[in-house]
This record gives structure tokens, sequence and C-alpha cells, in this order.
């Protein structure tokens, strides 16, 4: 009975996110600008929510092994009931993420988010580093390529040199 109760919860929960998301698309419908926005958005939401799985797993692998061996096994349902188009599995995401909460305490749950949280500012950071150093990299080696192009520039042609003409007070220089 009790697991009867999870299901029609995991289902509500299911449903409620997809109407979330119909509402949000719904709203956009107009606009491709905000299309695009909100595709990026659930996509990028998605795939935070893959990376907090893995850090998840990591930690639990080391915390609490039984949770996680459960973790592992509820993954794996998720994803195979999603790929048979099983009502409540449309959102895979969606899905584990009520199914994860319910077996996974808050306090395991909670120290994967700051462990998340360290990672994402971890990966900004050498990628910010990485961007810097390529930049630095880059810079001799433009200067350089600005100073070939410069020399190999042809130079312009030489100007034709005027004849200087001495006339003083219109008289020819032969009338000297």
């Amino acid at each position: 009975h009790a697991q009867q109760q999870q299901q029609q919860q995991q289902h509500r929960s299911a449903v409620l996110s997809r109407q979330q998301q119909q509402q949000r698309a719904a709203a956009v419908a107009g606009n491709p600008q905000q299309q695009a926005e909100l595709q990026h958005r659930i996509k990028k939401e998605k795939e935070t929510f893959l990376i907090f799985t893995r850090v998840l797993m990591k930690y639990l692998e080391q915390k609490d092994p039984n949770v996680y061996h459960r973790v592992k096994a509820i993954i794996k349902e998720c994803a195979e009931r999603n790929k048979r188009h099983e009502p409540g599995f449309e959102s895979v995401t969606t899905s584990m993420k009520a199914k994860l909460k319910e077996v996974v305490s808050e306090a395991h749950w909670t120290r994967a988010e700051a462990y998340l949280k360290h990672f994402l500012k971890q990966k900004h950071k050498n990628t910010v580093a990485q961007q810097q150093q390529q930049q630095q990299q880059q810079q001799p080696h433009q200067r350089q390529q600005q100073a070939i192009q410069q020399q190999a520039r042809p130079s312009p042609p030489p100007r034709p040199k005027k004849q200087l003409v001495k006339v003083i007070g219109g008289f020819g220089s032969s009338d000297f």
C-alpha cells in the first residue's frame, strides 16, 4: 500500500513538472528568442542534474554503500521506463529526481549538492584560467602575425621627385 502511494506521488510530481514545462512553453510560444532561451535553460538544468547524480553516486559509494546500490538501481529503472515511454517517466530527470529523493536522506542530498557546487565552481575557475592562458599564448603569436603581415605588404611606389625650378620675379634661370 505504501509503495502504491509512493508511485502515485511520483506520478503526480512528474505530471506537475510536465505541466510546469508546458506552461513555460506556452508562455513563450510566440517568441522564438524566449523559446530558444527556455530550451537552453531546460537543457542546462538536465545537464546539471546529470552531473549532480554522478557526484551523488561518488559520495554515496564512499559514505553509504547500501543507498548507493539502491540509487544505482533507481537510475537504471528510470532510464528503462523512460525508454518504454511509461506514464510518469516521460522526463527521465524529473522521475529520477523524485525517486532519488525518496531514497536518499536530506543530509546526503544536501552534502552532494555542496560537492556539486564546489565542483562547478572549480570547473568554472579552470575554464577561465584556460581561456586566459590561451589568450596570453595567442597574443605574442598575434603580434608576430601582424609583424609578418606588415612586412609582407607591398611598400607604396616611390613618389616622383619634384623638380625644383627657381622662378624669381617671373624670370627664368637663363636670364641671369
